[in-house]
């Protein structure tokens, strides 16, 4: 999602690529989801921003 908001895939993956994490065995130990998805929170974030932004 990164590569597409920014354009640039290269220089996102290089960038970003190690940064990426694995949340499966925490759901398990937990027995939880979180309410939404990574993609669904950046929008709402972003739509945040561009709303309150002066």
């Amino acid at each position: 999602l990164g590569s597409q908001i920014i354009r640039k895939p290269r220089a996102y993956d290089g960038l970003c690529g190690s940064f990426q994490l694995d949340i499966g065995e925490t759901k398990r130990m937990l027995g939880w989801n979180p309410p939404f998805s990574l993609q669904q929170e950046i929008r709402n974030t972003v739509m945040w921003f561009i709303e309150t932004k002066p």
